[in-house]
């Protein structure tokens, strides 16, 4: 069935059976779309006949008909321009050329009064701005609200107890008896029914969707069989859950109310229903409510029943609502701040798609077709005037939300043009100010983002799946949005997807499900991440050893050219305008983003000694570092560290201080001290220990471990967990390498105080993870005077681009992603090295002007199945990343490597600021130590 069928046959049958009959046309659950349609998809997807229309529809479309036109009479229009026509063969067919979208491109300033005065305050948005924006939406575009609406008295029809999958809950279906008193001959009765989980501990947060009764929905269901999974909220062609099981899975309950018991969904119906009761059954005004306003007010009368209701956490209440019910949960969500989110889905015009964003539907569509929706006044937009002339448009409609969190949803152009996602998008980016003004936050960014890129991490949030014209499959990502928002009891039975963030206890997932759950946010899947590097050298996917193939990608990102392209050509350039972009992208795309108000950590000396390490005096102290973990008891969080100084030093020590693998931390408080390495994972020996010392400098030892477990399962456990209340991340949360980073931040606090260390001088060391994790410590923390980071490799020194032994898709498995933020994941696949906005050479630029010291091993061998060689950190890769920093170096007056050849194995590039040294062993950090600390003590100097 075509669009254009849908439009001529609208008139004849009723609104909401076309409205869902229009979900089955060819177009991918169907909207009208640009492309043309697969002929294969076509025939599977090929739409039913459709019905003759009764007597009683060709009645209905008569009485539209009529009172479409005696409402064109009353506002003196002639004429009205035709609505975008869904048949792309047709003359007037709807536009999908972005191109050609932006004909109106001067939006109002939803800051700016009716006078010309800047809204400077929150006090000014509430008390004048608002009002003003609400007055013109009132008259011009949704209508009044009579105001004397009659009072409601709910009935409890039915309670039962039942199951909805493996979740017992308790079902209560209610009728809401409007008081007719004001005209008998109209009645009008709402229908709701509300499901709480059965063993919830106390009231819940209920998410309530604008939804189609169920006789109207088994009808649907029986004559299409697709359309029960379509709208059941697990999208086209999925199983799995339904929303309201997913919604029960966080501790939730779920309702659903009817609109078109409250008002029919036709102009014929505008006599009677709520709207009819209010006028006696007489004709509206021309800027009386249509019937997105009067399906708003039965929305706030289900409210009202819901702070009587004990089972239900009434100030934690959610909407949903999809297409024409999308734009009603928005309109409901602007004039009623008691609701607490809103998950509008693909609303389109009238909704949150901008009037002036010319694409798919129209202002003519609803003004011809839907009128009825609207005030009669917004009929004047079509003929004779253009939405140009609106004095408002829908980015202040969205603002009207704010400062409560609303989620903007839409499918694909290619099976949901119509609604136009981009025009909602820069609706809700134009609704930023406000959110900002108010204290919150906005989506983060103006750009309309690739497809499935879940924008969640502002209090306005965005996502365009791949679907057509279905809510199904944002739901996970809206419910990870809303979980910040809407906190509920413990529920027993609560899966792993969704324990309410008061529950006793910290959610517990393995590795595999926590992975699988930021995929779900992410809107992609483990299938199209590209296969890891193989070790298997005949593999289609081996890892690849050859120079030759490594130069994949070669452009990379321009340390010093600023996002609007200027060039950075002063130090304050730098500090001020690109090392901030610098850190926002690695935030946000590759490390998180750590939360603001971290725990103060307090320190406990264990045990201290002194000792002789070989011959020299030292004073070894064993430390712990309690978290403060007030603001979630059920997580306890303790730092453990070691710190040598040498016993007779004249004044405060240099100190290095070595971030360590949990053998390696053993080893260190054994004595007596071993230069060997006891063969565990991470434990190369502690002759560097003695070298250290040797140069009167102290010595630390941290256990990154003991804060964060290095696995994914430990996520919603230390210091991540503690700030995220036991909960699961959302993508732009810091990973572990920034947890481990800010743990050593935390201990060079403690350095801070002690009297006998030289605070000003603390180097860093850091081995393969934790040599990553030592460069992202400098970068963030400018405190530290210098770094030993040996074979970081990929996601430390080593460049991205640089395909060449370890790559994303190895950091993004089961066993490793957990370092990164859950965005990262998404340059594994779909998205390649080529599209990260920085790469690692920059890592190393926000380093600057401190030294930094790069170690490998050889490249004979991969450092795991062949142990003679350390191939797979990527010597080479490291060596360009540091070349490629050089700049910035230069640029604050520093030297960097001095060459951009590769250096012979075993010769040490160290006379600048930036050193490199490849060793020809294995992968260990031993043979460089002395080039290191060679190198150190040009920046570290003990008390003489």
């Amino acid at each position: 069935m075509s669009h254009l069928c849908v439009f001529r046959c609208r008139s004849i049958l009723p609104a909401t059976f076309i409205f869902v009959v229009t979900l089955f046309a060819p177009r991918a659950f169907g909207q009208p779309a640009p492309a043309k349609q697969n002929a294969p998809a076509a025939a599977a997807q090929a739409a039913p006949r459709q019905p003759a229309p009764t007597a009683e529809m060709l009645a209905i479309q008569a009485a539209s008909q009529k009172e479409h036109d005696r409402e064109m009479e009353a506002l003196g229009i002639q004429l009205l321009r035709r609505g975008a026509d869904g048949n792309v063969n047709s003359p007037n067919s709807a536009n999908y050329d972005e191109a050609k979208a932006n004909v109106y491109p001067a939006l109002p300033d939803p800051l700016v009064l009716n006078d010309g005065k800047r809204v400077t305050s929150a006090e000014m948005w509430w008390s004048k701005r608002r009002p003003e924006i609400v007055e013109i939406f009132d008259r011009e575009i949704y209508g009044r609200v009579p105001a004397n609406t009659p009072k409601v008295k709910w009935e409890v029809v039915s309670t039962r107890q039942e199951k909805n999958g493996d979740v017992p809950v308790v079902t209560k279906e209610l009728i809401g008896h409007v008081d007719n008193s004001l005209d008998p001959s109209i009645q009008v009765n709402i229908e709701l029914t509300l499901s709480t989980p059965a063993d919830a501990t106390g009231p819940v947060p209920v998410l309530m969707e604008f939804g189609l009764s169920k006789e109207f929905l088994a009808m649907l269901a029986k004559r299409f069989p697709q359309f029960a999974t379509l709208m059941s909220g697990q999208g086209p062609g999925k199983a799995g859950k339904t929303w309201q099981q997913q919604v029960l899975a966080r501790g939730w309950g779920y309702a659903e109310y009817i609109p078109a018991t409250v008002q029919a969904d036709n102009g014929a119906g505008l006599n009677e229903g709520i709207v009819g009761l209010m006028n006696k059954g007489q004709s509206r005004k021309v800027d009386d409510w249509g019937a997105l306003r009067a399906w708003a007010w039965g929305a706030s009368r289900c409210l009202d029943y819901f702070e009587t209701d004990k089972a239900v956490d009434a100030k934690q209440v959610g909407i949903e609502g999809h297409s024409r019910y999308g734009k009603a949960a928005l309109v409901t969500m602007a004039y009623d701040p008691r609701f607490a989110a809103a998950y509008v889905s693909s609303s389109g015009e009238g909704g949150a798609k901008l009037y002036r964003h010319i694409f798919g539907e129209q202002v003519g569509n609803i003004a011809n077709d839907e009128f009825y929706w609207m005030a009669a006044n917004f009929m004047k937009y079509d003929g004779p005037l253009t939405p140009a002339d609106l004095p408002v448009d829908n980015h202040e409609f969205v603002a009207l939300c704010a400062p409560r969190p609303v989620f903007i949803s839409s499918g694909a152009t290619n099976g949901d043009g119509w609604v136009d996602a981009k025009g909602m998008f820069l609706a809700a980016a134009g609704a930023g100010p406000v959110y900002r003004l108010l204290g919150k936050k906005d989506m983060g960014t103006t750009i309309f983002p690739p497809m499935e890129t879940s924008l969640i991490d502002g209090d306005v949030a965005f996502r365009q799946h791949s679907g057509g014209h279905t809510p199904g499959p944002n739901w996970p990502a809206f419910l990870a949005f809303a979980s910040r928002y809407l906190h509920g009891p413990a529920v027993p039975g609560a899966t792993a997807s969704g324990t309410p963030p008061a529950a006793s206890a910290p959610v517990h997932l393995t590795a595999e499900q926590d992975r699988e759950r930021m995929f779900d946010l992410l809107g992609i899947t483990g299938a199209q991440l590209r296969p890891q590097p193989s070790g298997d050298a005949k593999a289609s996917s081996a890892t690849n050893y050859d120079e030759a193939k490594a130069d994949v990608y070669p452009n990379l990102p321009d340390p010093l050219a600023a996002k609007d392209g200027t060039k950075i050509t002063t130090s304050s350039q730098w500090w001020e305008m690109r090392r901030p972009e610098i850190v926002a992208d690695y935030e946000r795309e590759i490390l998180g983003v750590a939360p603001h108000d971290l725990p103060g950590v307090k320190w406990e000396t264990l045990r201290a000694l002194q000792e002789n390490i070989g011959d020299i005096p030292v004073v070894t102290r064993q430390l712990a570092g309690h978290v403060d973990n007030s603001s979630y008891p059920a997580i306890s969080v303790t730092m453990e560290a070691a710190l040598i100084t040498p016993a007779h030093a004249n004044g405060p020590v240099p100190v290095i201080v070595s971030l360590a693998f949990p053998g390696d931390f053993k080893s260190s408080l054994a004595r007596p001290l071993t230069d060997t390495g006891s063969g565990a994972s991470g434990d190369y020996g502690q002759a560097w220990i003695r070298q250290v010392l040797a140069r009167g400098w102290g010595v630390a030892i941290l256990n990154p471990n003991s804060w964060q477990l290095d696995d994914g399962s430990g996520l919603t456990e230390g210091i991540i967990g503690l700030m995220n209340k036991g909960q699961p991340r959302s993508p732009d949360d810091w990973g572990t390498l920034r947890a481990w980073a800010w743990g050593a931040s935390r201990f060079l606090d403690y350095l801070e105080s002690d009297k006998s260390i030289d605070a000003t001088k603390v180097g860093l060391f850091g081995h393969s993870r934790f040599g990553k994790t030592a460069l992202v410590t400098m970068a963030f923390d400018q405190r530290f005077a210098a770094v030993y980071s040996s074979s970081s490799g990929e996601g430390g020194a080593k460049l991205y681009r640089h395909i060449y032994g370890e790559q994303m898709p190895n950091i993004a498995s089961n066993s490793l992603y957990h370092w990164m933020a859950g965005n990262f994941l998404r340059y594994a696949g779909p998205k390649t090295p080529a599209d990260l906005p920085v790469d690692n050479h920059e890592l190393i630029a926000l380093i600057a002007p401190r030294p930094v010291f790069i170690g490998a091993g050889g490249n004979k061998g991969d450092g795991y199945a062949n142990p003679h060689g350390d191939g797979w950190a990527d010597p080479r890769g490291m060596f360009l990343a540091e070349v490629a920093a050089g700049p910035v170096y230069d640029l604050l007056g520093k030297r960097g490597l001095g060459t951009s050849q590769m250096p012979p194995v075993e010769t040490a590039v160290a006379s600048g600021d930036l050193a490199f040294r490849q060793h020809n062993l294995g992968h260990t950090p031993v043979p460089n130590w002395p080039a290191f600390l060679e190198f150190a003590s040009r920046y570290l100097n003990a008390a003489k």
